[in-house]
C-alpha cells in the first residue's frame, strides 16, 4: 500500500500525536456484496482511534481490491486527515496488513505494532456488523 506523493506530502505536515494509537484492520465483511458476474465478499477496512473509540473511517472494497490495500489506503488517509493528525502508533492484528502499512507508517514517522487484540476497533466493527444483519 503506497500513497500517493502528492497524499504523502499533505499528510506528513499534520502535526505528530505521540500518544495517539490508531486500531487499524482489513477483513473480509461477513455479509456478501451483489457484483455483475456473482456476490462477493468484499475486504472492509476500518481505523479507531483506541482511546476514544472513535471510528476514523470505514469502507468496503470492490471485487478488484483482492488484497484491500486499495481500501486500506482511502481509509487511514480519511482518518487521519479527520482527526487532524499523524498517530504516534498504528496497530494491527494481522502480519499481512502490518507488511501493507510498513512504508506508510515510516514514511508518516509513526510506530507500526502487531497485537492480538484490538478492543476499540472490535467494538466499532461488531457494531457496524450488526447493523447490517439488522438491515437484512
Amino acid at each position: 500500500m503506497r500513497f500517493a506523493e502528492s497524499v504523502m506530502a499533505r499528510l506528513v505536515q499534520l502535526p505528530f500525536a505521540s500518544r495517539c494509537v490508531l486500531e487499524v484492520n482489513v477483513a473480509y465483511a461477513p455479509i456478501p456484496m451483489a457484483a455483475p458476474e456473482r456476490p462477493f465478499l468484499p475486504k472492509g477496512a476500518m481505523v479507531v482511534d483506541r482511546a476514544s473509540g472513535k471510528v476514523g473511517g470505514v469502507l468496503f472494497g470492490p471485487a478488484e481490491d483482492r488484497d484491500g490495500a486499495g481500501v486500506l489506503a482511502t481509509v487511514l488517509e480519511g482518518a487521519l486527515v479527520k482527526f487532524g493528525l499523524r498517530p504516534g502508533t498504528l496497530v494491527v492484528r494481522r502480519p499481512r496488513v502490518q507488511a501493507m502499512l510498513q512504508r506508510a507508517a515510516a514514511e508518516l514517522g509513526c510506530r507500526l505494532e502487531l497485537e492480538s487484540e484490538l478492543p476499540a476497533l472490535d467494538r466499532a466493527w461488531e457494531s457496524l456488523m450488526q447493523r447490517f444483519s439488522q438491515g437484512q
